[in-house]
């Protein structure tokens, strides 16, 4: 997104995922395209495995790509950006605080702090309290055990099976927890609606950001102090686990921190420091950590610029499973992990940030 909220997007479309009229790769950024205009007034974005969204400030959510599991929460199997829908009044949402789009599902915070889902509920990740069909219609995420619906959820992230949300002063989270992943010390561990997560000293140093990965999750505190629960592996038989938890254990040797870096839930996690640099840790086959190597590793350590000093100046970043990218102050990219398509088709990983020359509309 630009500064006015204009969406741009580049890349695989196999599933009109750019919200384009086309199913070829975009090598360019373009933009995405409502009624056949630029879809602008952005605020927030999300990308699953095959469909995005974007929240627009006046608190409506559009999304587009596949809808085979029902995660744009509309009926319709039309690709094409359209608003979601409230399934009370058949009315498009219009009171979005927060947006989160996981694998094949789709969350949203709204107004009051109720926090709604739709899309795949295999694992229990739309917060029903188990498996259930799932679907397009927007269904309120339960407090476990109950049926109340949970409320002051707000700053929202959800990955492959569950989602968290910052409930002031802590955490909640529901879906799949059978790895720990909700961060509750209450059993059983397995589907749930929303719990608590047992973090401690919240009066003190409240959380203040939450990160969802495929089966962990962490919350930054108030401190700066990273806590993480679950359990977080590198998946290729090498270095094996990084941590496993079953309840929130804080995170040693990585800065203090301001704010979490967010994505698609893969195996690293990274953390804008006080100093706006990136902090890092956890798999890094496709350089995802940034540090010149393709060495996963337990301990956190600096993104490198190419002469070995910290990147800085950071003041965006997303990840994704095989990547990372960030904006500095005067608004340059960098990226730097497995190639894409506006990088070099086929090119071999980038190990150290490189910057990225956008040709934006």
């Amino acid at each position: 997104a630009r500064s006015a909220g204009l969406v741009l997007c580049g890349g695989a479309t196999d599933a009109v995922l750019l919200g384009f009229v086309t199913t070829l790769p975009r090598v360019e950024l373009a933009p995405v395209l409502v009624d056949g205009a630029p879809l602008s007034g952005a605020v927030e974005l999300g990308a699953g495995f095959r469909h995005a969204c974007a929240r627009r400030m006046d608190g409506t959510v559009l999304c587009w790509g596949d809808n085979g599991s029902g995660q744009l929460a509309r009926p319709s199997l039309a690709s094409a950006p359209a608003p979601i829908e409230d399934p009370a009044t058949g009315m498009p949402v219009s009171d979005a605080e927060s947006l989160a789009v996981g694998v094949s599902f789709t969350c949203v915070a709204r107004d009051g702090g109720g926090v709604f889902c739709a899309g795949l509920d295999n694992a229990g990740q739309l917060g029903q309290g188990a498996p259930s069909e799932g679907g397009p219609g927007l269904r309120q995420v339960l407090l476990d055990g109950t049926r109340t619906s949970v409320r002051g959820v707000s700053d929202l992230d959800v990955a492959g099976f569950h989602g968290c949300g910052l409930q002031d002063p802590g955490v909640a989270c529901w879906g799949r927890g059978d790895r720990g992943q909700l961060g509750s010390d209450a059993p059983p561990r397995d589907s749930r609606g929303a719990v608590t997560a047992a973090l401690t000293d919240l009066e003190t140093h409240p959380a203040r950001d939450v990160f969802t990965g495929f089966l962990h999750s962490c919350a930054l505190l108030a401190n700066g102090e990273l806590w993480c629960w679950g359990e977080m592996s590198d998946g290729l038989g090498g270095i094996g686990t990084f941590f496993s938890f079953d309840t929130p254990t804080r995170i040693e040797g990585l800065p203090l921190g301001r704010r979490l870096v967010k994505g698609s839930g893969g195996g690293h996690v990274c953390v804008v420091t006080e100093e706006a640099a990136l902090s890092c840790f956890g798999r890094n086959d496709g350089g995802q950590l940034g540090d010149g190597t393709t060495q996963s590793r337990v301990e956190p350590g600096f993104v490198l610029q190419a002469d070995g000093t910290p990147l800085d100046g950071v003041q965006g970043v997303a990840e994704t499973q095989v990547n990372t990218c960030a904006t500095l102050a005067f608004g340059e990219v960098y990226c730097w992990g497995a190639s894409s398509l506006w990088l070099e088709p086929m090119a071999p990983p980038r190990t150290v940030p490189t910057r990225i020359e956008l040709a934006c509309p």
